[in-house]
């Protein structure tokens, strides 16, 4: 297995680095993002790819669509131009992941036919990136990737909760493909799993059934904005919310926090219900206050600076112990920080998933 190295690599910026660790409360994970400085995952555990997957998250980068390959072959280069601003009108993206560029460019021919717009990645790391930074709709994986294998990535797209089980992933493979091949990318979290050749035909209309559940579990997903269990912010709604606060921010040069909390116990869902009511009581007004999903609750903290938002962490992280009746090892903490905006993700989908990241850590 490679190093990961091309998955971890940042991007080099001619300004300094500036971030900077907390040394968090027992059980509590603090990162801050310092003036001009790019934030850093505070993260513990020798998994390579899900370093991989928050060093990847964490890089910030304009990126448009194209219905070109990626620049990252096995020749080299930079990245394509992609528009991450989807629209309605655009057709479908699908993502690509294979080092083989016959194989590749012979599955783009067949989408691009059908009017899909293509995207080439030829590595793990990329296409996790890709992934992250375009939220395509479709993904297509090849299982000999070069430096992971197909199902060591789809467990990490499963695991990330912006996309959980939702997001249709096809596993392919021009090695062994029989029952135990099938049965593990299935375990993996796939939709499909395809030998070669393939069968173009039975492909398109596969796709075509995952495009269309996906559309309509977007759709749902965009008009949940208040989780209905704790009268909150859903994870979509307090991503928006951010995104939101986030511009208003970077208008005004203003301070910007984001502050989230999980309970560990095997009872989360219960202590969570009994929390939420003193969460919410003890918020402030100019907060955004969500439910993440399962057991995390989080504030977005507009005109918050690093240390203020220390405090708030632990005033509400009090709060929530006290109401749920739990110890100091059942809470974990992450604090998101900036003096100057410029400093945190581009927007509020990106800001979740850095905290989220960080609390699974």
């Amino acid at each position: 297995m490679a190093d990961g190295r091309d998955i971890a690599q940042e991007p080099t910026s001619p300004r300094r680095r500036c971030g900077s660790r907390l040394a968090p409360p027992t059980g509590w994970k603090l990162f801050i993002a310092n003036d001009l400085g790019s934030m850093r995952v505070a993260r513990s555990g020798p998994d390579e790819l899900c370093q991989a997957v928050t060093r990847c998250l964490n890089t910030v980068a304009t990126v448009h669509r194209s219905n070109t390959s990626l620049g990252d072959s096995p020749s080299g280069g930079l990245l394509s131009s992609l528009d991450a601003t989807p629209t309605d009108q655009a057709p479908p993206l699908i993502v690509i992941a294979n080092d083989q560029e016959w194989t590749a460019r012979a599955v783009e021919t067949i989408l691009a036919a059908a009017g899909y717009q293509v995207m080439h990645a030829y590595t793990a790391g990329t296409v996790l990136r890709v992934v992250a930074e375009t939220d395509p709709d479709l993904v297509i994986l090849d299982q000999q990737l070069p430096d992971f294998s197909g199902t060591d990535v789809c467990r990490q797209l499963r695991a990330n909760p912006r996309f959980g089980p939702s997001l249709p992933i096809i596993i392919t493979t021009a090695g062994p493909s029989g029952r135990p091949q099938r049965l593990n990318a299935y375990a993996a979290g796939a939709w499909e799993f395809y030998g070669q050749p393939l069968d173009a035909e039975a492909l398109l209309h596969k796709i075509n059934i995952y495009l269309a559940a996906y559309r309509e579990t977007r759709r749902l997903r965009r008009g949940a904005l208040i989780d209905d269990a704790t009268g909150l912010y859903s994870r979509f709604g307090l991503a928006r919310r951010a995104t939101e606060l986030l511009a208003e921010a970077r208008r005004l040069g203003r301070a910007f926090a984001c502050v989230a909390w999980s309970i560990r116990d095997s009872d989360s869902a219960d202590r969570l219900r009994v929390a939420v009511p003193a969460f919410k009581a003890s918020g402030r007004a100019t907060d955004a206050l969500g439910h993440l999903g399962d057991s995390t609750l989080a504030v977005i903290a507009p005109g918050t600076n690093a240390d203020d938002a220390v405090r708030l962490a632990d005033r509400l992280g009090k709060v929530i112990s006290g109401a749920a009746g739990l110890g100091a090892d059942q809470l974990r903490a992450t604090v998101v920080a900036g003096t100057h905006p410029e400093a945190l993700p581009s927007n509020g989908e990106q800001l979740v998933d850095q905290v989220t990241l960080a609390l699974a850590s």
